[in-house]
């Protein structure tokens, strides 16, 4: 069976108390063409017991069960291969889709066939559902491509990209245990033009106290071979080497800094 859209989620052993409102804001989308793939990344008991009870719930959902724990990358790679959608919709577990979300995405791609793939603007919110932070992305393809070297200008989860696309790129580089969507765009806007859409679709998840968590650094990491990688295979000026120097920085700044800065920056 083919759908229109696969939505790829994965789960994964992580303390979760916003897993049934995550799915329930994809299975109450006002696009219902879709199948919802969800990758249980070796989940704990009671996280198994929601999926079961929402599989049986409605036929859009497909398990995919991980014999161990393969990590975000490999997971949603081996949901791209297992999927059926003409475009692959991201979608994380604690975050929430807006009911128009698929439709106002899709409808965007097919009007505008020269952009494979879009993102849409977020409102970033708290383990209360409380908006922290109002900031926004950039909405053009010319600020998206200014801007693409100096941070990565999409959320991940809002993502819609065309599978076919997808596949001919190799989806997801797995040697990015981290920033594995920064790598995948940067090589994506070297030859195809992508945008987000200028409307708030997804609410995303900020655990404010959680910001200590010790995989910030290999992300900053990854993150800038990312770069680097883009720019020694040509697919961008090699000038644009100087985007780096900041990043490159940020590595010597002590976790403890950073994660008051970065406090700072969602209570705005």
């Amino acid at each position: 069976m083919s759908f229109k859209i696969s939505v790829l989620m994965s789960v994964f052993d992580e303390k979760n108390n916003f897993l049934e409102e995550a799915i329930n804001s994809i299975l109450q989308q006002t696009f219902t063409d879709f199948e919802f793939i969800i990758i249980d990344d070796r989940t704990n008991i009671e996280n198994k017991k929601i999926l079961n009870f929402y599989q049986k719930k409605d036929q859009r959902i497909k398990i995919i069960n991980n014999n161990k724990n393969l990590g975000l990358t490999r997971s949603l790679n081996k949901g791209i291969y297992q999927s059926n959608g003409l475009y692959l919709a991201r979608m994380d577990s604690d975050d929430v889709a807006l009911p128009d979300r698929l439709k106002k995405q899709y409808e965007f791609l097919k009007k505008n066939n020269s952009y494979i793939g879009c993102g849409t603007l977020v409102s970033f919110m708290d383990e209360k559902n409380k908006i922290i932070n109002k900031k926004n992305h950039p909405t053009s393809y010319k600020d998206i491509t200014k801007s693409i070297l100096r941070y990565n200008p999409f959320i991940h989860p809002t993502l819609m990209i065309k599978k076919n696309i997808l596949l001919s790129l190799g989806g997801y580089d797995e040697n990015f245990y981290f920033a594995q969507d920064y790598d995948l765009v940067l090589r994506i806007l070297s030859k195809y033009k992508m945008t987000n859409i200028k409307e708030k679709l997804l609410c995303y998840r900020v655990n404010i106290n959680g910001l200590s968590h010790q995989n910030m650094r290999k992300s900053l990491k990854f993150a800038l071979w990312a770069r680097w990688r883009a720019l020694m295979e040509k697919n961008y000026p090699l000038w644009k080497i100087i985007y780096l120097i900041k990043p490159a920085f940020s590595l010597l700044i002590p976790e403890n800094i950073k994660i008051i800065l970065l406090k700072k920056i969602y209570s705005k």
